[in-house]
């Protein structure tokens, strides 16, 4: 048995194995060998086979099932070096590497499922792989289908067609009988000519209507060709040939001239009349409505045509690749195209009547009126932009502002979770009190009152505050009008109207976390820092004082700045406490409002 498995596991290596594998004798030691040189775990090897199965790209000139057993094989591989790839990762990675001929299975397999699986995967690819096959195979029935007339006057069959059944051969060129269209003269002087317009015609040309040439294929007649394809008839082909924009809708055109625009050049040689200009709007395939201008009314044409080498001329780039054409200026795409039938056939529809905002290819942003829509309004509605507040506030006091923050998951070092903000609208200077309730702000309110009333000498006029409880209240309201403050408060759910306590509050936050980050100090300290913050704010200079700082309009006299210190850096406080214990107490800087400076132990 042992030499039978031996001789098995030789005749399926190869030469190159061989050698390196033929000083074992016995099966064991043969796997072995194997094992070391194509299962090894080391980390090299697993990188190696990593980027394999994560860069893994099918190979085009190869089978699907080829290419299936390759990454098959890399599967395997990654499972005999321990390192197993779910079902998911494995679908996920071998829908990547599709090409772009399975573009819509990959599409509907992504959007249109809640899991992926390898064998949903598979199942799909191998449907759409019996597919391409029989669209292939139905592609070669045609042309063996098509009868070329040298094949047809072959051998004896020549020899009994009368001359009747040869006058009946009709051209489909001219429509005259006697000879077929690569053989009519209107054909040899069309290849001769130079037009001036090279547009083509869908009922004389089977180039238009599936991108074979009957003369080159060898086909007898071209109706075949053109039974299927009426889907693009009001469709607008790029057409790289033509000179000018053209269509043979009338209603298609806004802002239409009627006039004589002279002859344009068909392909069979003929020529049919330009009967006026006009734009066309066009919805696109990213949902913009844009305009072609001087597109020429062609009533005899049977395509609607965009002139790729005007919109070259307009500052357009023009790029086509795997059956996309986009036609960009500058970084957007604004029109792009679909290979059909060996046209490239615009992804888009002509639209009728009026659109709100076209951008036009040639002529930049141009307006189009619409008629007033109430559901668009009643649908539609945003907030109208707020302007600036305006407030002639000739003193201090004059004007207050309030607002509450909080709370806060932190608790600070006082067992706040709150703080009131007051600030003056005349000095922008600010006020902080922080608070463990929201029912605290009234009585800090009633401090803060006496407090500067008594310094300044002059009374609270005006208070602005959001409709919070801490503000409406019956204590609040009363105190206020036996007060003779006058109230103001904001609209619900509108903060802008209080944008200067708003913004003053969102000021002292970022300056506390900077605090905070720069002292490396917990969280905890976040009521010291507020307050220092507040400290700051209320000596630095204000856009809105004309670089002054609050402090100076408050005051009338320029503050010191002497007795600053870097927000916790360590300072030393004198103690007294017995005569053998130490005599200073290690501490942080910050600073409140009235006081220079203040140890925080």
């Amino acid at each position: 048995m042992d030499e039978m498995a031996y001789s098995t596991i030789l005749l399926y290596l190869s030469d190159e194995v061989l050698r390196l594998g033929d000083e074992v004798t016995t099966t064991g030691e043969l796997w072995k060998k194997l094992e070391s040189l194509y299962l090894t775990k080391s980390l090299p090897n697993k990188i190696y086979i990593k980027e394999k199965f994560f860069g893994y790209k099918m190979d085009q000139s190869k089978s699907l099932e080829e290419n299936l057993g390759e990454f098959q094989k890399i599967v395997v591989d990654l499972n005999n070096i321990g390192e197993k790839m779910s079902d998911e990762n494995q679908a996920v990675i071998l829908l990547n590497s599709l090409p772009e001929t399975y573009r819509e299975v990959k599409a509907a397999i992504k959007y249109g499922r809640d899991s992926l699986t390898m064998s949903i995967v598979l199942d799909a690819l191998k449907t759409r792989n019996l597919e391409i096959k029989k669209e292939r195979k139905d592609g070669e029935l045609l042309m063996a289908r098509g009868r070329s007339e040298k094949k047809s006057w072959k051998g004896k069959e020549r020899n009994f067609r009368s001359k009747s059944k040869e006058k009946s051969r009709k051209c489909f060129l001219c429509h005259k009988e006697g000879h077929f269209k690569k053989n009519c003269p209107l054909n040899k002087s069309r290849e001769a000519s130079t037009s001036e317009a090279n547009v083509t015609d869908g009922y004389n040309s089977a180039e238009i209507t599936d991108g074979y040439d009957s003369a080159k294929t060898g086909y007898e007649s071209a109706e075949v060709l053109m039974v299927s394809h009426r889907d693009i008839q009001d469709a607008w082909i790029m057409d790289l040939g033509c000179t000018f924009h053209m269509t043979h809708h009338q209603d298609f055109l806004t802002n239409f001239q009627k006039g004589d625009g002279g002859k344009v050049l068909l392909g069979d040689n003929g020529t049919c009349d330009v009967k006026g200009t006009g734009s066309v709007q066009i919805a696109t395939h990213d949902g913009m409505v844009r305009i072609l201008t001087n597109v020429r009314y062609v009533p005899k044409l049977k395509r609607n045509l965009i002139s790729l080498g005007e919109l070259d001329r307009s500052g357009c780039t023009i790029k086509s690749e795997n059956g996309v054409m986009k036609v960009t200026k500058g970084s957007s795409v604004k029109l792009r195209g679909t290979l059909r039938h060996g046209l490239y056939v615009l992804e888009g529809t002509t639209v009728s009547g009026s659109a709100a905002i076209a951008s036009g290819l040639l002529g930049g942003v141009k307006n189009v009126e619409l008629p007033f829509c109430e559901h668009c309004i009643m649908e539609k509605s945003t907030r109208v932009k707020f302007g600036k507040g305006k407030h002639t506030t000739k003193g201090i006091l004059d004007y207050v502002h309030s607002d509450l923050w909080g709370p806060t998951k932190e608790v600070s070092m006082g067992g706040s979770r709150y703080f009131i903000s007051i600030i003056d609208d005349f000095s922008r200077k600010v006020w902080i009190y922080p608070l463990k309730q929201k029912d605290e702000a009234f009585g800090k309110f009633l401090e803060w009152k006496k407090q500067v009333e008594n310094q300044t000498g002059r009374k609270v006029k005006y208070l602005r505050t959001d409709n919070g409880l801490e503000f409406v209240n019956n204590k609040f309201n009363h105190f206020c009008k036996s007060d003779g403050i006058t109230r103001h408060f904001t609209v619900t759910y509108t903060p802008q109207q209080n944008g200067l306590a708003e913004r003053f509050n969102i000021t002292i936050m970022e300056r506390t976390r900077c605090l905070l980050t720069n002292a490396s100090l917990p969280l905890k300290f976040w009521g010291k820092a507020v307050q220092t913050a507040c400290y700051l704010i209320n000596r630095s200079p204000s856009t809105a004082l004309n670089l002054k700082t609050p402090q100076e309009v408050w005051t009338g006299k320029a503050p010191s700045l002497e007795h600053l210190r870097v927000f916790g850096c360590a300072t030393y406080a004198h103690v007294k406490d017995g005569k053998l214990n130490k005599r200073a107490l290690k501490c942080i800087v910050g600073f409140v409002d009235g006081i220079f400076w203040v140890c925080l132990s």
